[in-house]
């Protein structure tokens, strides 16, 4: 089976093809870092975790993890901590707490910038932030101030996620440092079958409402939990689910089912690279934009075309339009983007809309556009391109470095039906570029509309394949 998601009008196709092909591994990680303020340069071995508890709820595909760890600080000295957590590249902190003593204080998600103005403001009056700030996309860290000596330091996350499905599998993963962690998941949907762990010993007992799996560590020193199981069901059969998180709008899910073989009416695509090369790309971004790339253009397939665009104040193509994606062509974007160096001003806008203009006309290929750069550039002029657009190019924007204008890039791809990706790091490259690579090699079915009437979806239309989800 092949899988589609529809969320309000978007679908999204999973294949075989695909699970087969995105063998990258996020490494997921749940931490306490510390260090002694009165000794900043000493190295101070992790504090000890004296208790771990996971509870989950898989309603659907959606998952809501709720994870409890207490850390003992058995040093004599008062230590300021920082909270790394990695669940998975989409999964979102939806809430956090941590204790002093026995008062608990609930936090708050803000962006790097904010989150560090704020914590400097806090503790110099000695007190203790409660200011969870995403530094990636899957990652998140959280500061705090004092832990003192004999302290046992109390950390509460709820997260969530979509969990995505390939063939007919879907895997939950969550973050587990202690191999006598108590795990608990609540599983319902009524289509799952064949539950297995790789990691872990699983006990399933059926209840009112689904299955109750309790896992345990099944051998050596588990870094996550890995769940897996089959969903079985007729093609084409549309599934619906309805999830609201507190505090925000609800939304519905509809999953379809393809047949086997759906996968030979997939049509080859185009692909155009678009990298800055400005001032504000210097140092670590552009390494970071060249690698990521070079990593894009391997990975393209023997019927896919190809170009690559430099940009800065201005424009430097390497084709007039994409070209077959051949051995050669391969070779000279390589070259082409391990020349680049950063200088000049930025214009998004002007970039994309040369890169739109350069797509080759006619329909039957799905026309994909890969922004690689900082975002700083004139936002207001850059959406004004992106939604004055008509044609049916889909526009995945990657930000690289610590400047990304997150707001910009997530914007553009959301008007052009894309995907916003931010790497931070340069170990984040092959995970995060095979994670995108994913979502676009394999495209299906495009014009998805929703009739909505009463209240009630009265019609899902799926027409042929065009582009990717």
């Amino acid at each position: 089976m092949r899988t589609a998601v529809c969320t309000g009008l978007l679908l999204a196709i999973t294949s075989a093809a695909s699970a087969q092909t995105a063998t990258f591994t996020l490494r997921l990680r749940a931490e306490l870092e510390v260090r002694d303020p009165e000794r900043p340069a000493q190295a101070l071995e992790a504090l000890p975790l004296v208790e771990e508890r996971v509870r989950t709820v898989i309603d659907g595909q959606h998952a809501t993890t709720e994870l409890v760890q207490v850390f003992r600080n058995q040093t004599s000295a008062r230590l300021e901590g920082r909270y790394l957590l990695r669940p998975s590249l989409d999964a979102r902190v939806e809430a956090f707490a941590y204790y002093i003593g026995e008062e608990r204080i609930e936090g708050e998600v803000l962006e790097r910038q904010a989150a560090r103005q704020v914590y400097d403001a806090v503790t110099t009056v000695r007190r203790d932030p409660a200011i969870l700030e995403q530094t990636a996309d899957g990652e998140f860290t959280f500061r705090v101030f004092p832990i003192e000596p004999g302290e046992e330091k109390r950390v509460e996350t709820t997260f969530g996620e979509w969990l995505r499905r390939r063939g007919e599998d879907v895997t939950y993963r969550a973050p587990v440092a202690s191999p006598s962690a108590s795990i608990e998941i609540l599983l319902r949907d009524p289509r799952a079958r064949d539950l297995r762990s790789p990691t872990h010993e699983l006990a399933v007992e059926r209840i009112e409402g689904g299955l109750r799996i309790r896992a345990r560590a099944s051998r050596g020193r588990p870094e996550q939990l890995v769940l897996r199981y089959a969903i079985e069901e007729e093609p084409w059969t549309p599934s619906v689910w309805v999830h609201r998180d507190e505090g925000h709008g609800g939304y519905f899910v509809l999953s379809l089912a393809a047949p086997e073989g759906y996968e030979d009416r997939v049509a080859p695509k185009d692909v155009t690279l678009v990298l800055d090369r400005s001032g504000s790309m210097s140092g670590s971004a552009i390494a970071r934009a060249r690698d990521a790339a070079s990593d894009v253009i391997r990975r393209l397939g023997a019927t896919d075309r190809l170009n690559v665009i430099a940009f800065d104040d201005d424009v430097d193509p390497l084709f007039h339009r994409p070209r077959a994606a051949d051995a050669a062509v391969r070779a000279d974007a390589l070259e082409f983007v391990a020349r680049l160096s950063p200088g000049g001003g930025t214009d998004i806008g002007f970039a994309l809309r040369r890169a739109i203009e350069a797509q080759a006309e006619g329909p039957g290929r799905p026309q994909v556009v890969i922004f690689l750069t900082d975002g700083q550039s004139d936002a207001a002029a850059a959406l004004e391109v992106a939604q004055r657009d008509r044609r049916d190019v889909r526009v995945f924007t990657v930000g690289v470095g610590d400047g990304v204008n997150r707001a910009l890039l997530s914007r553009l791809a959301a008007v052009k039906r894309g995907t916003f990706t931010h790497i931070a790091r340069a170990g984040d490259i092959q995970a995060k570029v095979g994670h995108n690579n994913s979502q676009i090699a394999h495209p299906l079915l495009v014009e998805v509309a929703i009739e909505v009437e009463g209240g009630v979806a009265a019609r899902c239309r799926i027409s042929s394949s065009t582009t990717s989800s």
